[in-house]
C-alpha cells in the first residue's frame, strides 16, 4: 500500500505539471505536437526506455522543455501498447531487412523483469530492427496522430492572441 501511496502522489504531481503548462499559454500546434510525441514515443520498441524516443521526438518537432510533463504523461499512459506492439515491430524490422534469424520476443517482458540490462544486451540485435521499423514508422504515425489530435486540440484550447504594442484605441 505504501507504493501505491508515493505512485498516486507522483501521478498527481505530474497531472498538476501537465495542467500549469496548459494553462500556460499553450497553442493547439504545440499540443498536438506534444501528443504526438507522447504517443509515438510511448510505442518506443525496447521496453523501459520509451522516454528515449520521447526525447528523440521532443527535439525533433523542437518542443520547449516544458511540454515535456505532457509527453511523459502520454508516455506513461501508452506502457501497454508499447509492451504489445515491440513483437511486431520487431518482427517488421526483421522482416523487411533480411534479418537471417528470427527473435522470440514472448517472453521479453518476462525476462526484462528479471534482468534488465543483461536481456537488452541479449536481445540488442533484434532491438535494433525494432527500432529501425519504429523510425520507419515514425512519420506516417506522426501524421495521423497529429491529423486526430489537431482539430480536437484547436477546439479545446484559447486561441492565443499576441497583444499589439505600443497602439492606444483613441476617440477621433
Amino acid at each position: 500500500m505504501h507504493n501505491h501511496y508515493w505512485s498516486l502522489i507522483t501521478m498527481r504531481k505530474m497531472w498538476d505539471t501537465v495542467k500549469g503548462t496548459v494553462k500556460s499559454g499553450l497553442s493547439a500546434h504545440e499540443m498536438s505536437l506534444a501528443v504526438t510525441a507522447g504517443v509515438l514515443g510511448g510505442v518506443w520498441p525496447v521496453p523501459m526506455t520509451s522516454f528515449i524516443g520521447c526525447l528523440l521526438l521532443q527535439a525533433v518537432f523542437r518542443l520547449r522543455p516544458a511540454l515535456g510533463a505532457i509527453i511523459q504523461t502520454i508516455n506513461c499512459i501508452m506502457t501497454p501498447v508499447e509492451l504489445a506492439l515491440v513483437s511486431s515491430f520487431v518482427y517488421y524490422g526483421e522482416y523487411y531487412l533480411g534479418a537471417a534469424e528470427h527473435f522470440d520476443t514472448s517472453s521479453l517482458v518476462s525476462a526484462l523483469q528479471v534482468d534488465l540490462f543483461g536481456t537488452l544486451r541479449s536481445a540488442s540485435g533484434s532491438l535494433v530492427y525494432g527500432i529501425l521499423a519504429w523510425f520507419a514508422f515514425v512519420p506516417i504515425g506522426g501524421a495521423v496522430v497529429y491529423g486526430l489530435t489537431y482539430p480536437i486540440a484547436s477546439r479545446l484550447l484559447p486561441v492565443r492572441t499576441v497583444p499589439t504594442q505600443g497602439v492606444a484605441d483613441k476617440d477621433v
